[in-house]
């Protein structure tokens, strides 16, 4: 009986060492796997070693009995045994297998931080003119937008059917009231190793011509790729009109541009076209026989509706507030009606289709070109006779060529006017000695002299005229 308890103790032992060393098989292999990702080999490859060992020395305690079994209890102990040792090998196996994968792990996150730390994306600047269409185009790209290395390359568009497609986009764009000028594509795109790249998130491009310091409101227009993979199936290959970055975000960017420079948004690159629009001007002839020609350029914040017209007529000697506008207009310039060398007074107003005048609800621009003159002096100056304000306003004005120009938001009277060099050294003296012995003394310019209803005679003329009267 003492024999068959110690086999019983040995048989229960035996079993629960069996039990003892799956669990141990498994949360080994438990504990490998979880931390495969972020524990170093190093210590994977030590908790294993440890491990392995506890697993060792507790088979050797095992095998230390040395009391013969009967042929039941040695078969049932063999046959456990036999148990213990599939499951130590599968759980050295599993062991092993753990540690294959966590290094293989590891090793491809090494791999996969170098590869991506190879590419480096800083902030980048680019600039291209083409000397050949005087069109310059630079770009400022933040942090991620290009990989170290790009390249910029900007090339002329003069292929007929991408500048038809552009021209049928503008004139869409632009309405009945303008009509579309000349058009400037360029083809704008990035290189990285040999390959055509687009940025990863929206740049800023700047884009500088003379088209655009001439057109007062340039329209851009880009022409999407056929391929492209960030606009929608229906509008691949067609052209759309892109907005200009408006003041307030330019300042949020702390952008300045000049003149003639537009500035805008874009994360894809392809096609890119400044088109000029030219405003629809109507020649009106003044009453003289010379004429004249009054352009207003606008846009929707001035709140001038699309039926409405431009009306200008001339204001002649004829009109009972002609002097009045004369002397007026020349005081406002601190000079005297008969110095001036130059004067046309033409009333300006623009009409809605039930001949009401418009209000402006903010500035337009208005060019006068003086056909009658080959070229506008320096000296000429714009006066504007506001309503009822008694005193007349003499505007802020620029002389370009033959046409004057300056801004406005609102119409009425107003006056071009050129006293020429002025000052008194330009003026001769005139005296008149009556028969009662005193003297009257009348100052003229030393050139022609503009008389009260519109017509010049020269100074020895003008002094013959007043000794015979």
């Amino acid at each position: 009986m003492g024999l068959m308890k110690r086999f019983d103790f040995l048989k229960k032992r035996k079993t629960a060492m069996t039990v003892a060393a799956i669990l141990v098989v498994f949360v080994t292999v438990y504990s490998l796997i979880m931390p495969a990702l972020t524990v170093e080999k190093t210590k994977t490859s030590e908790a294993g070693i440890v491990l392995e060992q506890d697993a060792e020395s507790d088979t050797a305690q095992a095998g230390t009995i040395t009391a013969e079994p009967t042929a039941e209890v040695s078969d049932d102990i063999g046959a456990e045994e036999g148990k213990a040792d599939k499951v130590m090998e599968a759980g050295e196996e599993d062991i092993s297998s753990a540690i294959e994968n966590r290094e293989d792990t590891s090793e491809s996150l090494q791999k996969t931080e170098e590869d991506t730390g190879a590419i480096a994306m800083p902030a980048q600047s680019f600039e291209q003119e083409l000397k050949e269409t005087k069109i310059a185009v630079s770009v400022k790209a933040g942090e991620g937008a290009l990989p170290e290395g790009t390249e910029m390359k900007v090339e002329v568009v003069d292929d007929k059917d991408t500048l038809d497609k552009i021209s049928e986009k503008a004139e869409k764009e632009a309405g009945a009231d303008a009509q579309i000028g000349e058009i400037q594509a360029v083809d704008i795109s990035f290189w990285y190793e040999g390959e055509e790249i687009e940025p990863e998130k929206k740049i800023d491009v700047t884009i500088a011509s003379e088209l655009i310091k001439d057109t007062q409101e340039p329209m851009i227009i880009h022409v999407n790729d056929e391929d492209s993979d960030k606009v929608s199936a229906s509008k691949k290959g067609k052209a759309e009109v892109i907005n200009a970055l408006t003041e307030k975000q330019l300042k949020k960017k702390d952008m300045s541009l000049a003149e003639d420079e537009v500035a805008f948004e874009a994360d894809q690159f392809s096609v890119y076209a400044i088109v000029g629009t030219e405003t629809i001007t109507v020649p009106f002839v003044a009453s003289d026989g010379s004429t004249y020609e009054v352009t207003v350029t606008f846009d929707e914040s001035a709140g001038v509706p699309k039926d409405a017209q431009l009306v200008v007529s001339e204001v002649t000697s004829n009109n009972e507030k002609y002097d009045e506008y004369v002397n007026q207009a020349a005081s406002a310039i601190r000079s005297r009606a008969f110095d001036l060398d130059y004067i046309k007074l033409l009333d300006i107003k623009i009409l809605d289709e039930n001949g009401n005048k418009v209000a402006l609800h903010d500035d337009v621009n208005v060019g006068i070109k003086l056909l009658d003159k080959d070229q506008i002096e320096e000296t000429t100056q714009v006066v504007h006779f506001e309503g009822a304000k008694e005193t007349p306003v003499v505007m802020e004005s620029n002389v370009d060529g033959d046409k004057v120009e300056f801004s406005t938001d609102g119409f009425s009277v107003y006056a071009v006017v050129d006293e020429g060099e002025g000052g008194d050294e330009a003026r001769i003296a005139l005296n008149f000695h009556k028969g009662d012995g005193t003297t009257v003394t009348m100052y003229v310019k030393n050139k022609d002299v503009l008389l009260g209803d519109g017509t010049r005679v020269d100074t020895q003329s003008y002094i013959e005229d007043i000794a015979y009267d």
